[in-house]
């Protein structure tokens, strides 16, 4: 004979099971909004803006800065693993040349500085691990600077050919702290943010980057006892670019004057370095070359 449950248990375990079911309704919700919200973030890596989401997304994940903003380090081991690097190099090479033209002259300079950087890190890449340093990555004695490996405005282009055509002549910037923000994969070398550079904060991402140049003392410093500034080789081998009038300075002993305090804290020094009355030479240090790879900090030297 079968069994017949009461009437109480068979509610009982109808009420049970609807409260099973409930939160089970809630949790696919749940993953439903969160899955379509990666989606839409993933979509928005895919589309070009002036904030450069998937390079700025990218230099979040694999440069990390050290030494109070002094020193900055890749990790070319991850970042040549990383699908968003491809995406943020294909969204430079996507622009149009007429896009490029209708835009303001600070959002030309973030877009060309952040295409400099972005493609030095992939001429890095093609070579990755096998190299120490970014000479290597040319063929035979070739300059590595004047390869052209990418694609920009629908042409074949250089890193020289952002830096000195695009920054340094075409652009009409007259801005010699660009170099401080040009990032040549060294550890001499200016850093690498751990950030996009964008228009609305260009100024300030130019100033804060050549402060942390000017005042770390392994790049320049003050010689009291020969009365001379010693500083990076950038500004031998940049010269010009700080002699062209930005804010007025027809020299680079100028330039030092207006930027002492960051590079002597000595007052009596500091009264000559502003009045312009020291010489100055390059650090007799030497430039590393040596790749600014978190897996290899520590190697050898190379003479610029």
């Amino acid at each position: 004979m079968q069994k017949v449950l009461p009437l109480f248990v068979l509610l009982t375990f109808s009420l049970n099971l609807k409260a099973e079911w409930k939160p089970q309704k809630v949790e696919i919700k749940k993953k439903t909004e969160v899955s379509q919200k990666e989606d839409a973030q993933k979509q928005e890596l895919t589309i070009f803006n002036h904030s450069y989401k998937a390079w700025d997304t990218v230099l979040k994940r694999h440069v990390k800065i050290k030494k109070n903003g002094l020193k900055s380090v890749v990790d070319y081991d991850q970042l040549r693993k990383d699908s968003t690097f491809d995406i943020a190099l294909s969204l430079f090479s996507s622009i149009k040349k007429t896009d490029y033209e209708s835009w303001g002259k600070a959002q030309q300079l973030a877009f060309m500085l952040n295409a400099y950087n972005a493609f030095t890190l992939k001429l890095i890449l093609t070579k990755y691990p096998k190299i120490q340093t970014i000479k290597q990555t040319g063929s035979g004695f070739k300059n590595p600077w004047k390869k052209k490996f990418f694609q920009l405005f629908g042409e074949k282009a250089s890193l020289s050919a952002i830096r000195d055509e695009w920054i340094r002549e075409k652009g009409g910037f007259y801005e010699p702290r660009v170099h401080f923000l040009l990032h040549d994969a060294t550890i001499s070398g200016p850093i690498l943010l751990n950030e996009a550079i964008v228009a609305i904060q260009l100024e300030e991402q130019l100033e804060k980057a050549t402060l942390n140049f000017l005042k770390d003392r392994n790049r320049n410093s003050f010689n009291k006892s020969k009365n001379r500034l010693e500083v990076s080789a950038l500004f031998k081998h940049r010269k010009e670019d700080f002699e062209k009038g930005w804010r007025g300075f027809q020299s680079l002993e100028q330039f030092f004057a207006h930027y002492a305090e960051h590079l002597t804290n000595d007052p009596e020094s500091l009264k000559r370095v502003k009045a312009q009355s020291v010489s100055w030479k390059v650090h007799s240090s030497k430039y590393n070359w040596k790749l600014n790879d978190t897996n290899t900090e520590k190697g050898r030297s190379f003479l610029r």
